[in-house]
């Protein structure tokens, strides 16, 4: 069971454990837009490490290291969550160069 959420900064971090451990209905359930089967088309990728670059109001700022099919990239995000009966979930992303 997963600890209770008080901050943005907290969901973004606790949703990129599950991208990394694949748990597609947790990450459903804190999304308003993403689906469990949307989310396992990204089974494939391999998750390498988590930098926050800045956290204020209701946005994350990150970049996540991954690997698919041998070739390394960077996932540079804006992230917005918003509080809905008293929980947060991700909103929607702006991603960055």
């Amino acid at each position: 069971m997963k600890k209770k959420i008080t901050t943005p900064l907290e969901l973004m971090v606790s949703r990129y454990e599950a991208f990394v451990n694949h748990d597609w209905e947790y990450l459903a359930k804190t999304s308003l837009t993403q689906s469990v089967e949307e989310l396992e088309e990204s089974a494939e990728i391999v998750w390498l490490g988590l930098e926050v670059v800045d956290s204020y109001d209701n946005i994350v700022e990150f970049k996540a290291r991954y690997r698919v099919e041998n070739k390394e990239y960077i996932l540079h995000e804006k992230s917005s969550f918003i509080k809905i009966n008293g929980s947060w979930v991700y909103s929607d992303g702006v991603f960055l160069e």
